[in-house]
């Protein structure tokens, strides 16, 4: 049975492939006969041929079809890709979070909360990130695969000038553009022979008059080789000392269950970042924790007002914005050119990958080709009845702007939907002026293109080159006047000798002297514009230039050079510019005794120190550490974060301390509130929770803490009453004494309060009736070289 059924499965596969090949005889001599229909012998015999073959050749061997192998997706291609990797082995694609972070307040919280994105927590367990323990700095392949999927926390900058087109630049200035018109005409003109009478002309005498024209050339040529070469080297000098800033620029992260600074450009998605008064957000995020967070967003939004961020309300963070007050952690979630402000920067062409060029070429051919009626009409489609009226009267600077629209519509919906939410609280007067600063800021951004357009080819001119350039150009109109009229004298003089007193007719000699007198001309010219000047003026601003580059001042343009010439004053910040700052604790009021120099571990009250050690490392950012030295280094241990609290941490170290301990038995997720340092306060306070209740520690100016405390702690640890008289003393004897010796004063209090249920929103209940612990005085030492 089994024979029978393999005989008639290779029957019908002989027979099916007969009919196939059948078919296709078949299919071939009707094409052959089409072709050759007026020659039927040759119809016969191509027939004939083909069933010989047929017949002639061996069975076919049974086959058995593999079925088709699937292909394997392909994969897209980097160039297609916002961070060019492949996202699955991640919960969201790159697109996913720019869209998240595109939105803001109750729209941010709505869209976390769906299903694609499960919340804060969510995220971090797609984005496979540790909540506490933070990403793995030790598996580099991870860290890579993120920068690959997700792309780098850098925004590549435009592509520096080449020599050449600084060259071009430098022959924009009108004086040159004379000088290289007469000597490119000398030159010609040299060459020219005029026809004399007679035997006037010596032809073994060489032809000089070449060198004029050369010499003028090679002038122009020195300045402008000169200027480009200074401003190509100089462009390369900055663009390292830029890329050299930003390595420097660290931001403080979580790996590996440790806080660690890392350069700002080494920031992958899903870091836990953190931040504090004073920083400038390096990517966008949102926030994991926070304490009385607010941003200034000015920089992306026009709105001047600070923004309170926090979990529950507003935790979306962008990138560019400056923190204000408060402090926090974030999870990274758009970095690079995947975050807002590379995405602005990506539609304004303002990095390599931009579309300037494209902008460019777009805007100059929708000016000059398409008439103004299809610009309108195509405008007019896309705005609502309302605006159709005001398009109608101004279409001009709509034309002009419509290159740009489409770029910037995504900005502008992100931009109208912050507002719409962060308007909801604010007066409708305020929303008028608010309005107005987002229009004016959008408005700036769409004209920055056209702006480009107009002024690239406008080089930047100095006070003394501007007036150099006048003088310059004054003489060469008088110049042009002077050869203009002598010219004039010439032409008439022989005109009238020649035709009127002499009455000779006109002759191709008469040519000759036309050029001739046009040759003086030209001389008068040459020699009354000063081609020496921007040479001489060129030289000597980069002489000046190499002179401040011995002395380590740097300076990218050779305007520059005047003005630090003019310069009778120069202000200076004074903390890490004329001093070290790396603070350190040098004298202290402990326990009644004021000491000036730093006493030992074992000269204080040991019952007070368990007190201010606590106080000190709980009341400080936890950001804020003191790494010892390497061996090799033989320096002195390094301070990373605020340099004020690592000068107090310093004191805990000297004083036989351990604030990693105390740090990790109160870990930052215990601490129950904390008021920020910030200008207008200018002290920090953080309140912890303990079995009798809660504890409230505050660190600040020492003026401003001291009039909130109303005890102190005595010699014999008991607590002594702060009256005014008392306040006053101490202002006098310890803080200004400090003060003179110009020491930074801060003052270290506590209070401790009931387990009832506290108002924490009410600060100036809060922070009030503390006792002072200690004061001390930070000193920052003047640099070496400040004298």
């Amino acid at each position: 049975m089994r024979r029978n059924t393999i005989f008639q499965f290779m029957f019908d596969l002989i027979t099916s492939e007969f009919s196939v090949k059948k078919v296709r005889i078949d299919n071939n001599s009707k094409k052959n006969r089409s072709s050759t229909a007026s020659h039927p012998s040759l119809v016969d015999e191509t027939e004939k041929q083909m069933e010989t073959q047929l017949l002639d050749s061996p069975p076919p061997t049974p086959e058995i079809r593999q079925p088709k192998k699937q292909m394997p997706p392909r994969k897209k291609s980097s160039a297609n890709t916002p961070g060019g990797g492949d996202s699955s082995m991640f919960g969201l694609t790159v697109e996913q979070l720019k869209v998240l972070m595109e939105l803001h307040g109750k729209d941010l919280l709505e869209k976390l909360n769906t299903s694609t994105y499960n919340g804060v927590k969510g995220i971090l367990e797609k984005l496979k990130v540790d909540s506490n323990k933070g990403l793995d700095s030790n598996n580099q392949e991870d860290l890579e695969q993120r920068r690959s999927v997700y792309g780098r926390n850098e925004i590549p900058p435009k592509p520096m000038k080449s020599f050449f087109r600084l060259c071009w630049e430098a022959l924009h200035d009108m004086l040159l553009v004379i000088l290289l018109v007469c000597a490119v005409v000398s030159i010609g003109l040299s060459f020219y022979e005029p026809p004399h009478e007679g035997n006037q002309a010596q032809e073994n005498e060489p032809n000089l008059e070449w060198i004029e024209g050369v010499a003028i050339l090679v002038a122009v040529l020195v300045v402008v080789f000169v200027t480009a070469f200074n401003d190509w080297r100089k462009e390369r000098q900055f663009r390292g000392l830029q890329s050299k800033i930003e390595k420097d620029q660290l931001a403080s992260v979580v790996r590996d269950n440790h806080i660690q600074q890392i350069p700002v450009t080494e920031l992958v998605v899903g870091d836990l970042c953190f931040i504090k008064y004073g920083d400038l957000l390096p990517a966008d995020g949102v926030i994991v924790q926070s304490s009385d967070l607010k941003i200034d967003e000015s920089s992306l939004t026009g709105e001047t007002d600070l923004i309170k961020k926090g979990e529950g309300e507003n935790i979306g963070l962008l990138s560019g914005t400056h923190v204000m007050e408060g402090s926090g952690r974030m999870v990274v979630l758009g970095v690079g050119l995947n975050s807002q402000v590379g995405n602005i920067m990506s539609l304004l062409g303002a990095t390599s990958g931009g579309n300037e060029s494209k902008n460019k070429k777009e805007a100059r051919k929708s000016k000059s080709t398409i008439p103004s009626s299809t610009k309108v009409q195509s405008d007019l489609t896309k705005q609502s009845v309302h605006v159709e009226d005001e398009t109608k009267q101004r279409t001009p600077t709509i034309s002009e702007k419509q290159s740009n629209e489409d770029q910037l519509r995504s900005v502008k919906t992100s931009k109208d939907k912050y507002d719409n939410e962060t308007n909801e609280s604010t007066p409708d007067n305020k929303k008028k002026s608010t309005k107005k600063v987002k229009t004016t800021a959008v408005e700036s951004i769409e004209g920055t293109e056209d702006d480009d357009i107009d002024a690239s080819d406008d080089k930047h001119k100095s006070v003394l080159q501007s007036k150099l350039t006048t003088l310059a150009l004054f003489i060469g109109y008088i110049g042009m006047g002077a050869a203009f009229l002598t010219l004039l004298c010439l032409i008439l003089r022989y005109c009238i000798t020649t035709y009127v007193i002499q009455k000779k007719k006109a002759s191709g000699v008469d040519v000759g002297y036309f050029i001739s007198f046009l040759i003086q001309a030209i001389t008068v010219v040459v020699v009354s514009v000063p081609e020496g000047l921007p040479l001489a003026v060129t030289l000597a601003l980069a002489y000046a230039v190499r002179k401040m580059m011995i002395d380590n001042n740097l300076v990218r343009h050779l305007d520059a050079c005047e003005t630090m010439g003019n310069a009778s004053t120069i202000c200076s910040d004074k903390t890490g510019t004329l001093t070290t700052n790396r603070m350190t604790v040098v004298q202290s009021y402990i326990a009644g005794k004021y000491s000036e120099q730093l006493p030992k571990a074992g000269e204080v009250n040991q019952e007070i120190l368990p007190l201010l050690f606590e106080a000190i490392s709980v009341n400080t950012n936890y950001t804020s550490k003191i790494e010892e030295s390497k061996k090799d280094d033989g320096g002195l241990p390094k301070q990373i974060g605020n340099k004020t609290e690592c000068a107090l941490l310093g004191l805990v170290q000297n004083w036989d301390g351990s604030y990693d301990r105390i740090r990790q038995d109160i870990s930052e997720d215990k601490l129950v509130k904390v008021y920020t340092f910030n200008s207008a306060r200018k002290m920090m306070s953080t309140i912890i929770q303990r079995n009798d209740g809660y504890r409230v520690y505050t660190k600040g100016a020492s003026e401003m803490v001291l009039m909130k405390c109303k005890s102190i702690i005595g010699e014999n640890n008991q607590l002594k009453v702060l009256n005014d008289n008392e306040k006053s003393r101490l202002t006098h004897d310890i803080i200004e004494n400090m003060a003179n010796n110009g020491l930074r004063t801060i003052c270290i209090a506590y209070k401790d309060l009931g387990k009832e249920q506290q108002d924490w929103d009410n600060e100036d209940r809060i922070i009030n009736d503390l006792v002072c612990i200690a004061i001390v005085g930070i000193e920052d030492p003047v640099r070496n070289e400040v004298k």
